[in-house]
């Protein structure tokens, strides 16, 4: 339980947390809220004890989870692009078609680019945007968990959202 102890000591600090975990660990701490939460489809799928299928099932599943837990819900589709879930609203997020080399550390990019557009005060779309970015430039270079800033400035303007359930305007 040391990632649930860590995020109630962030929350005492007011500091937001983004979890990307899996299994019994991701059972247990997202009781704890974090912040914002980054799952695949099969994470996502054993969190909610269910095998989605079609964007609207995951959306479902995530709006669920979102509100249960009082937290973002970022679901990596994989090159289907991802969702974006905050209370009962989801964006679906597609980025534009590329010549992928590895998708390995494109999770982790992902988070990456989470990251760093909240810490820009861009709102949960927008930032979920530059999450997709993160983890698209990934897939082009070998190497997990590496982008560079040329590919990501490429694809984000490129990264497409939109509302597929909820009022976000």
């Amino acid at each position: 339980d040391i990632y649930a102890q860590l995020i109630y000591i962030a929350h005492e600090a007011d500091v937001p947390t983004f979890l990307d975990s899996s299994g019994q660990a991701l059972r247990h701490v997202v009781a704890a809220n974090p912040f914002l939460i980054k799952q695949n489809e099969t994470e996502i799928s054993i969190l909610a004890n269910r095998k989605p299928t079609t964007i609207a099932e995951f959306a479902d599943v995530a709006v669920t989870i979102a509100t249960r837990y009082e937290t973002i819900v970022m679901v990596s589709l994989g090159k289907k692009g991802a969702l974006a879930v905050k209370g009962e609203t989801a964006v679906y997020l597609q980025p534009p078609p590329v010549s992928a080399k590895s998708a390995v550390g494109s999770g982790d990019c992902m988070v990456a680019g989470l990251v760093y557009g909240f810490s820009q005060g861009l709102d949960w779309v927008a930032a979920a945007k530059y999450g997709v970015a993160g983890g698209t430039a990934n897939t082009l270079i070998l190497g997990a968990g590496r982008f560079s800033r040329h590919d990501f400035a490429a694809i984000l303007p490129r990264v497409v959202s939109k509302k597929i359930r909820g009022n976000y305007s």
